[in-house]
């Protein structure tokens, strides 16, 4: 099979995923939400879901790693407390090397480190406290341990996890190495007609009988490998988020910024969100992906004013102020056929086209500053 026929087999097999989903979510954005797992696995990235309890959290992550892998041990999954140790995440120690050589070394078997393992999902994750929280802290952002004096670092990709309130303080750290967020909660008291639809909606562990495919986790990989050489982040959104940046730097209700780091990763993984749309460039519709890497918890109606303008819109609309100043620019030039003013026409076409969204518009450009070159050389 070629490589191109078995990526659309990949892509194809992720969306039927998602969309088995729509089946047993309604009314919340819970296909938005197992969009979400999507980008996050797709990227590497960790993800996090709060909600008051039954609201379909674990249910969501559940039916989502239930369909990366038919590997045994690939997920690891565990429920933490404010009692639970670091034994709970990455095993106790053990006695044997301890008797025998003195070293304190933990048995990785069946937890976070075992080699088997490429997912986790951890459930109450806030409730992790003192040392518990510190080993959480290095897993999210090293993906390693230390066992025995030797680091070790972890076949770990993602890290899903849940929650059923934010985190107090001393979890911040845990809290900001997600790079996708969101919060779930329940149904509108006042929409019968989305309570009736999920009443008789399917349960989630239906869905393996449902003719839902397993992803695979070499399928994964080549997916990764697609997104990482060919798809693109044209400057125009690199221009768009900047503006954004500009827009949304004061801080918000919790007294917290948006990091650069955080806005340099949720744009790397606007590429997943492309890629998933069947396209190998970032466009403005995938900004509104972006609800979900700068949620912090107290921001989410200022993200919807900010970004439900990417929700519906087409590339071609966004440029249209732009091609008009440049069609401007471009007839001014060829009617004064006056070398000085073309040159200067050219230099200010390439600048704009570096902040256009569509094909179209950038060929049109390219068409024009053509032209100009042309006149430049007679």
């Amino acid at each position: 099979m070629k490589r191109s026929e078995a990526i659309k087999k990949i892509r194809r097999r992720i969306k039927r995923v998602i969309d088995g989903a729509k089946s047993y979510c309604v009314g919340r954005e819970q296909a938005s939400i197992t969009e979400m797992l999507a980008y996050a696995t797709l990227s590497k990235e960790h993800v996090c879901l709060i909600g008051p309890p039954g609201c379909n959290k674990s249910q969501s992550i559940d039916y989502w790693t239930q369909h990366l892998t038919r590997e045994e041990h690939a997920t690891f999954r565990v429920t933490l407390s404010k009692e639970s140790s670091p034994e709970t995440i990455i095993g106790p120690f053990d006695p044997r090397a301890l008797k025998e050589r003195g070293a304190w070394v933990r048995n990785l078997e069946n937890t976070i480190a075992d080699e088997r393992v490429k997912f986790a999902h951890i459930s109450e994750i806030f409730s992790a406290r003192g040392s518990t929280l510190r080993e959480l802290v290095r897993i999210l952002n090293e993906r390693e341990i230390e066992n025995g004096g030797r680091r070790i670092k972890l076949n770990l990709q993602t890290v899903f996890a849940d929650s059923n309130y934010f985190p107090p303080e001393e979890n911040d750290a845990v809290f900001d190495r997600f790079l996708f967020r969101a919060e779930i909660g329940y149904l509108p008291t006042s929409d019968r007609k989305t309570f009736a639809a999920m009443v008789a909606s399917s349960d989630m562990c239906a869905s393996s009988q449902n003719g839902v495919p397993h992803i695979g986790c070499n399928a994964l990989e080549i997916a990764r490998d697609d997104i990482e050489k060919r798809v693109e982040i044209p400057d125009a959104i690199v221009h768009e988020v900047f503006g954004l940046r500009a827009d949304m730097a004061s801080p918000s209700k919790s007294g917290s910024m948006i990091s650069d780091r955080r806005w340099k990763r949720s744009i790397h993984a606007l590429r997943a969100v492309a890629w998933c749309r069947d396209s190998y460039k970032v466009d403005l519709r995938d900004l509104y992906a972006l609800r979900f890497t700068l949620f912090d918890g107290t921001n989410a109606n200022e993200l919807k004013d900010r970004l439900e303008q990417y929700k519906h819109v087409e590339p071609e609309e966004h440029d249209e102020e732009y091609i008009a100043q440049c069609e401007n620019i471009y007839t001014h030039a060829i009617e004064s056929g006056d070398g000085g003013i073309i040159a200067n026409a050219i230099a200010q076409l390439e600048e704009t086209r570096t902040q256009l969204a569509a094909d179209t518009s950038r060929s049109k450009i390219d068409v024009w500053v053509d032209t100009l070159t042309g006149r430049m050389t007679v």
